[in-house]
């Protein structure tokens, strides 16, 4: 790697960086959990939490305590049978009551410390629903109430089985951090000067949560115009494409105004936090955190992250895999029609716009005649008529199996089941890129694709023919991420299968 020659050299940030022409300051990171790292420890301590109540029954009712308040045989119930109804009713309550609020960011997570007196409030509230749920059971004739003096002590053995597996759990996590494994990924954007300031402060915190990923100056002003910065930002948002990023850093910024709407738009491309560092000795209001040694304003946070990713994963997966052993006939049948009326793959294989504008390749059955992969980059959209589209491909493009592959895409963590529909790489409408026609355009990016989507179960299904078709689609996909919650996408779901019949007017 180069040496830098910038005479704006940032301080502490010269070993393992090198410079371009622009002087950006590009660090090459450890390999880390996965593409949501925080999202993963939370998904842990929500599955602990789960298990919690079902352990302290276990415990409770184990038959080496005969005679006891502890032993549920003594209320006329076999110890497993009420173990097995107790825990099941904790289990369902525990990640409800002890859920936290979720931590943004590494630094923050870390920086929380175990409170034992609200742990075991919530594990009181906990026997107590558990206790409760088992005492109506017994007014329905379904075996016996526990006594009344059972409650503490199971409370108390849920109480201490939460803390000590959060307690592990933290000091894994805190394993995780201090070898970076687990870290925040920080890129800063701004004038060299500011630049060079919050740079000193955050490798303050290198091995406490936070990397730095690159430092991009976009000239010696002191604010932020278009002009200088337009270039910066551009190879800002090529960085988020090739490794995910936790947070933006803008340098340089006024705090108390909102960044320019320019800014805000291409920086949100990329599925990150963007935040504005506070000067020294500033008020923090109350959308100000605590950065490390870095306190800032959050101008954009993330709209899918933490235990929220983790419940849209797990819905994905396992609904996905479910899917392809249940339509497996379909797809088999589906594929051998493909293969018999014309030759060629039977895979459809392009290249599309992913998360963070990443591209990544989508699976589909083939539709029409095959004519090699170079005639299917998406520049040339399908219409209606096209002599391109086989027998067998109208059916699967007006029915939508055609897109049932994409179940592997999900599988493999490059789509979701819901989600805006990926766009091909060269697709062009009126003779215009998409980024052409709608300004926000990449903020559909910040979420993963999906099979089906919001704008789709609107009527906004196949080709997009017209400008205004593409604005009003756009705004369909960021009215989604906005609103983004486990409820919506389940109501997406059950409303697709009517949209494929009530909607097929430009499917084609």
């Amino acid at each position: 790697m180069l040496p830098s020659t910038s005479e704006h050299m940032l301080p502490c940030f010269q070993e393992g960086v090198y410079s371009s022409a622009a002087a950006d300051r590009i660090r090459f990171q450890p390999a880390r959990l996965g593409v949501d790292h925080l999202a993963l420890f939370h998904a842990a301590q929500m599955l602990a939490d789960a298990a919690t109540p079902l352990a302290a029954s276990l415990l409770c009712a184990w038959p080496a305590a005969p005679g006891t308040s502890v032993n549920l045989a003594h209320a006329g119930a076999t110890p497993l049978g009420a173990a097995i109804h107790a825990g099941a009713i904790g289990a369902v309550m525990a990640p409800a009551l002890f859920a936290r609020r979720v931590r943004p960011s590494v630094v923050e997570a870390r920086a929380e410390g175990l409170r034992a007196t609200e742990v075991l409030a919530q594990a009181i509230c906990v026997a107590g629903l558990g206790w409760a749920f088992l005492a109506a059971l017994a007014g329905f004739g379904l075996g016996a109430p526990p006594p009344q003096m059972w409650v503490l002590p199971w409370a108390a053995t849920i109480g201490g089985l939460a803390l000590g597996s959060r307690w592990l759990l933290r000091q894994v996590f805190i394993g995780l951090v201090g070898t970076d494994v687990m870290a925040d990924r920080v890129a800063v954007i701004g004038p060299a000067a500011p630049c060079a300031e919050i740079v000193g402060r955050l490798e303050a915190l290198r091995g406490r949560g936070l990397v730095l990923a690159g430092v991009f100056t976009a000239g010696d002003a002191d604010d932020l115009s278009p002009g200088p910065s337009t270039n910066a930002v551009g190879r800002l948002l090529a960085l988020g494409r090739q490794m995910p990023l936790d947070w933006i850093v803008v340098a340089g910024a006024n705090p108390d105004q909102a960044l320019p709407a320019w800014l805000t738009a291409q920086l949100r491309a990329l599925d990150v936090n963007i935040a504005v560092p506070l000067p020294p000795g500033s008020s923090a209001a109350d959308e100000c955190l605590l950065f490390g040694a870095l306190r800032v304003v959050v101008a954009a946070r993330r709209p899918v992250a933490g235990a929220r990713y983790v419940a849209k994963a797990l819905m994905d997966r396992a609904m996905a895999a479910c899917l392809m052993v249940a339509l497996a006939p379909v797809l088999a049948v589906v594929a051998i029609a493909v293969r018999i009326e014309s030759r060629g793959p039977i895979l459809f294989r392009q290249r599309r716009h992913g998360r963070n504008n990443a591209e990544f390749t989508v699976l589909k059955f083939r539709t029409m005649v095959w004519a090699g992969q170079a005639h299917g980059n998406g520049a040339q959209q399908t219409r209606r008529g096209d002599l391109r589209v086989t027998r067998v491909g109208a059916f699967l493009r007006a029915s939508s199996l055609d897109e049932l592959p994409q179940l592997m895409n999900v599988l493999r963590g490059e789509m979701s089941l819901v989600g805006p529909r990926p766009h091909p790489v060269e697709m062009r409408t009126e003779n215009r890129t998409s980024e052409e026609i709608v300004g926000f355009y990449a903020h559909r990016h910040r979420v993963r694709p999906g099979i089906t989507g919001w704008a789709q179960v609107n009527g906004h299904r196949g080709a997009t023919e017209t400008a205004e078709q593409l604005r009003r689609r756009i705004e369909l996909d960021i009215d989604y991420i906005e609103n983004w919650s486990l409820g919506l996408d389940m109501r997406i779901l059950l409303s697709t299968p009517l949209a494929l019949v009530w909607h097929r007017a430009n499917a084609y």
